[in-house]
């Protein structure tokens, strides 16, 4: 048995005997907290870090204004307060479990304190003009503190322990919020954000239900990757969203972008490692409904693709049979497509939740769009005589070989 797992032992059979034993833990972990919050460090390794020099806030000295301690194994910043101009501080990759000593730091506008082992957020004295702050790769559990920082711009909290969101309410100038990598199964408390938050990412969470966004209007990209999500209702009030990702889910039916198809600015869109990508002509379904798309799946959308689309779904069909009629009257009009929207396979409701009524959309006006009846992208009639002769047509002249051209030209 080694030293440590001896320890171990002996500590959980002291509290075993002793029900108190647990605080007492707790109080000693404080007290050796703030020891180490007081241990003074070695000054030429502030000295070595020291970078950027230039004019103070007033204009009136010179003076060192940016620190780069990064990957030193301290436990205490004692002694940075002699640098009392430091604009941009980085500690990241110690063993810092506190940063107490930072309370000196009135000009700080940058913090890097990632891979540490800080379980409480912002616990010194606020300097007025912090705009941003890295917490990623720690020991945090609760949002805390940032109260203290009403002008914080960025905030990232990522690969920490947090299960809640929460204590942003104050934070109305707030751009950038990064909460990926934790263990968030709700989405709340960001209405206070709704001003000023452009970019959102809670990747890598518990997220099933979408609820919660409403108000974030001025929202540009939101990263929901890596989460449970089969349902996209919710996002049809972002209307100024311009990325939006959503790989590695539970999405499974096209027509779920019914609640994205009023979202003007909407350019590049990820759906990859979810069901939905096996669906027969996907790329061409969802081109069609969001034609603005410059990127689909992390693959640029051409022309050629979006003309594809427009053909699969006949989107100037009638135009074609009007033109027909008025110059071979005695003639009956042929769609001669080989592949049209009446061969995708309606979307049953055993596959998700059912579009509820008064949230359908015709997708931009491209034709019938999403039938309030059976909720699939086509209400044409897909047991038709028509799509049987179309099918058949289309197998004879592939094993014949007569097929030489693109089969979506007609």
């Amino acid at each position: 048995m080694n030293t440590m797992t001896t320890f171990t032992y002996l500590l959980d059979l002291e509290k075993s005997i002793d029900p108190g034993m647990e605080n007492k833990i707790k109080k000693y972990e404080l007290k050796k907290k703030k020891l180490q919050a007081k241990t003074m460090i070695d000054p030429e390794i502030f000295q070595k870090g020291l970078n950027d020099f230039g004019t103070t806030y007033d204009n009136y000295n010179h003076a060192y204004l940016g620190l780069n301690i990064s990957g030193k194994e301290l436990i205490s910043v004692g002694g940075i307060t002699n640098y009392k101009f430091l604009q941009k501080v980085d500690v990241s990759n110690n063993d810092l479990s506190t940063l107490e000593q930072l309370s000196g730091l009135y000009h700080l506008t940058e913090l890097n304190a990632s891979h540490n082992k800080i379980e409480e957020i912002m616990d010194f004295d606020p300097p007025q003009n912090l705009e941003k702050v890295d917490y990623s790769f720690n020991l945090v559990q609760t949002i805390q503190n940032v109260e203290k920082n009403p002008f914080l711009k960025t905030l990232i909290l990522s690969n920490n322990n947090i299960s809640k969101i929460d204590g942003l309410s104050s934070c109305e100038f707030l751009e950038e919020l990064d909460l990926s990598n934790n263990h968030i199964e709700t989405i709340e408390n960001l209405d206070a954000l709704g001003p000023c938050l452009t970019k959102l990412n809670l990747s890598s969470n518990k997220i099933k239900n979408l609820s919660g966004l409403d108000n974030l209007t001025t929202l540009m990209e939101l990263n929901l990757c890596q989460n449970e999500i089969s349902r996209l209702k919710g996002l049809q009030g972002l209307t100024n969203l311009r990325y939006l990702y959503l790989s590695s889910n539970k999405l499974s039916r096209c027509n779920q972008v019914a609640y994205l198809t009023d979202l003007p600015f909407l350019t590049d869109l990820d759906f990859c490692y979810n069901d939905v990508q096996h669906k027969k002509f996907y790329r061409y379904q969802i081109l069609y409904y969001i034609p603005e798309l410059r990127i689909l799946d992390g693959q640029e959308v051409t022309h050629y693709e979006k003309v594809k689309a427009d053909i699969l779904f006949g989107a100037d069909l009638e135009n074609k049979k009007e033109i027909f009629k008025a110059y071979l009257q005695e003639e009956q009009f042929v769609d001669r497509r080989l592949f049209v929207a009446e061969q995708i396979d309606p979307e049953s409701d055993s596959e998700g939740e059912r579009l509820e009524d008064g949230e359908m959309t015709k997708g931009k006006g491209r034709g019938t769009g999403y039938s309030k009846n059976n909720a699939t992208m086509s209400s044409i009639d897909r047991n038709g005589s028509m799509q049987n002769q179309r099918m058949e047509r289309s197998d004879e002249m592939m094993d014949s070989g007569q097929i030489k051209i693109d089969p979506f030209t007609y």
